[in-house]
């Protein structure tokens, strides 16, 4: 991903309206002017900015942008002018939102979500996710080792990401 500015985005709404919290604050829905395409806006406080752990992040999700399992980082914009007081990631957006939202849907009908089969495949899906996180794993090669009951194999060289804040609001479903 490249920077890019956030001129070219214009804001559609904020995430967290329909989604059931306010768990998504600085979390945008915006449409690229030009293509047309929907995507997330993550707003960064200036000071996370200066202090490196945006870039970090940067630098993390680039390492992972063609992992079919992470959110892909489109584009981002740190510069923090004094007219707007925050930096950007642009996202991918996953349409079909959380898996917090979609627990929270069933809930709110009282029921539970019937489909066993759906919940395996957001494990496996996770597992994928954190192979490519801990050691860099090819996610191919992950699904065929797993099929064989073979673990990950580490990337030589992979410096390992930790996310730290795995829960079901983080997990998004496309």
């Amino acid at each position: 991903a490249t920077m890019a500015p956030r001129h070219e985005f214009t804001p559609v709404q904020n995430a967290a309206q329909g989604v059931g919290g306010g768990q998504n604050q600085g979390i945008l829905i915006v449409r690229h002017k030009t293509s047309g395409k929907v995507y997330i806006e993550k707003r960064i406080p200036p000071c996370l900015i200066t202090q490196g752990d945006t870039r970090r992040e940067v630098r993390a999700m680039g390492q992972c942008s063609s992992h079919p399992n992470i959110v892909r980082l489109i584009t981002y914009d740190l510069n923090t002018p004094a007219h707007i007081p925050y930096g950007s990631l642009y996202l991918q957006h996953c349409e079909l939102g959380s898996l917090d939202a979609l627990m929270l849907r069933y809930a709110a009908r009282g029921q539970y979500l019937a489909d066993e089969g759906f919940v395996w495949k957001v494990f496996f899906d996770l597992s994928l996710a954190l192979a490519k996180l801990h050691f860099g794993a090819d996610e191919q090669l992950s699904r065929a080792r797993a099929a064989i009951g073979k673990d990950a194999k580490p990337i030589a060289g992979w410096n390992p990401i930790t996310h730290r804040d795995i829960k079901p609001s983080n997990i998004f479903l496309t």
